[in-house]
């Protein structure tokens, strides 16, 4: 009413008139909708007398939003049906109008509303209508879902109109479509099954999955739901599940010549699909689950997936890369020994070096941590514990990238009683690999006059420490006193 050329003519006097003259008019008409609720051709004749009195009261939404917050509770209980009949002039403005003209109902007003757009989807049953794009539906989608659902597992609703409602509830209430749909495909000889396992491949992917495999599906089943899956949002482990369905059921040596005929089918939808999950698990880097896909296969399907392999591995190279912030990697550059740590066998080097570093700190005065010194008695070494102990200590000081160095780790424990086979020394440390692993190194340590020193390395190193916790890299430290030199570390 406002943007038409006339309105502009008159003044702000005469404007609120006009105002003044459709208020009375909302308040003296008689609605009739039986004139054009749920009908697909109407006339102007008979709708403008109802559908002029809701574009006023959009109208005054925007310019006179306080009248409207005045309405009494049984205005809203006469205009509810026209609120929600009435043809939007287009999708955007009028429309937005209308919905804010329902949020300003108040709670029993906003009741009747809901339920005046059930009545109209009764309305649109009875003629064998669909829901044509409404944006105030979409409005209310959620209040309205549960009434919704219920009314669909009933049957009270043709295909046509369902599969709009099933629209509406997939993009706005999600959950309560997941439940309709379900119950939509306990009956297999619905016409509406189809629809409904197509619409959970979309909703609930991961679930659709489990039921394709479960149920054991035939490849026509397959492929009416497959193309629809949102694979993207599978986890992990559901999109090698799925990719190992598409390999089986649909193996790639089986595909036949490309043909432009083809282009589209839901045979071809699914063929893509499995070449696309194949492609997402080499961009997430799941090398093992490639491998995995690839056993037992035909060498033109190994060689499909090898391809995708393959740039698995250089993803998951990519992904175990941590950019270093600014200050780590002035840290790293400040230190001669850097080093990353993949596996054990580069801790073990890493140890190795430390324990030379060790050696040299003390032959150049450190040996003194390691005796005895009391006045007025002879000089000691200390015992073979605390020298390991000291051990354990200066790693543990020069480790500082996250490693961990302990004392005394059980290793295994055969009877009820005492300690069991404990380790002298452990080293842990993170791996800089995807996923992240741990690298492990045991020590065991001797004093030089220990009874046991020639048959610790195998009996208890080798036999008690590594193969109990199945490694493979240890290190066998002799410490050695008076006679060569004050105190030395020999590996």
């Amino acid at each position: 009413m406002t943007t038409r050329s006339g309105w502009a003519l008159l003044s702000e006097d005469e404007q609120l008139l006009v105002f003044d003259l459709g208020w009375r008019y909302l308040h003296e008409h008689v609605l009739q909708p039986s004139q054009w609720q749920g009908k697909e051709t109407i006339t102007t004749n008979n709708v403008l007398p109802d559908w002029s009195a809701v574009y006023l009261m959009t109208t005054l939404v925007r310019y006179h939003a306080a009248r409207i917050r005045s309405l009494e509770p049984a205005f809203w209980e006469t205009w509810a049906p026209a609120i929600v009949g009435a043809w939007n002039y287009d999708a955007a403005d009028d429309a937005r109008l209308r919905c804010d003209l329902v949020d300003l109902a108040p709670a029993p007003g906003r009741a009747r509303i809901i339920a005046a757009a059930l009545d109209h989807l009764d309305a649109l049953a009875a003629n064998d209508r669909h829901l044509t794009p409404h944006p105030l539906f979409d409005h209310l989608c959620i209040e309205l879902a549960p009434q919704v659902a219920d009314r669909i597992a009933g049957k009270q609703y043709r295909d046509q109109l369902t599969r709009s409602l099933l629209d509406l509830m997939t993009k706005h209430s999600p959950i309560t479509a997941i439940a309709t749909c379900r119950k939509l495909c306990e009956d297999p000889a619905s016409s509406l099954s189809a629809l409904a396992h197509q619409k959970l491949a979309e909703l609930d992917p991961a679930g659709m999955v489990a039921s394709l495999i479960s149920n054991d599906a035939a490849p026509d089943e397959i492929v009416a739901v497959v193309p629809r899956i949102r694979f993207t949002n599978l986890g992990d482990a559901d999109l090698e599940a799925l990719c190992r369905l598409l390999l089986d059921r649909f193996p790639p040596a089986d595909d036949p010549p490309m043909e432009p005929a083809a282009f589209g089918s839901d045979v071809y939808e699914t063929r893509h699909v499995r070449s696309r999950t194949l492609q997402l698990l080499g961009e997430r880097g799941q090398v093992r689950s490639l491998e995995r896909l690839a056993e037992g296969r035909s060498a033109i399907d190994r060689l499909m997936i090898g391809y995708y392999r393959r740039a698995a591995r250089t993803r998951a190279a990519d992904l175990a890369y941590a950019h270093p912030q600014p200050y780590e990697l002035l840290a790293l550059l400040g230190r001669a020994d850097a080093r990353l740590v993949r596996h054990s066998s580069g801790l073990l080097s890493v140890i190795v070096e430390q324990l030379h570093e060790i050696q040299h700190y003390v032959r150049h005065g450190g040996f003194r941590d390691l005796w005895n010194l009391i006045e007025g008695h002879e000089a000691l070494p200390k015992s073979e514990d605390d020298i390991s102990d000291w051990i354990c200590h200066q790693l543990q000081s020069r480790l500082n990238n996250g490693s961990v160095v302990d004392r005394e780790v059980q290793v295994e424990r055969p009877k009820s009683r005492g300690v069991g086979t404990r380790i002298d020394l452990t080293a842990t440390s993170p791996t800089v690999t995807h996923p992240v692993g741990i690298a492990r190194v045991i020590a065991e340590a001797k004093l030089i006059n220990n009874r046991s020193l020639h048959t610790a390395l195998p009996d208890q190193l080798v036999r008690q420490y590594l193969q109990p916790a199945a490694l493979h890299h240890g290190i066998y430290l002799v410490y050695q006193g008076p006679g060569v030199v004050p105190f030395c570390l020999v590996r």
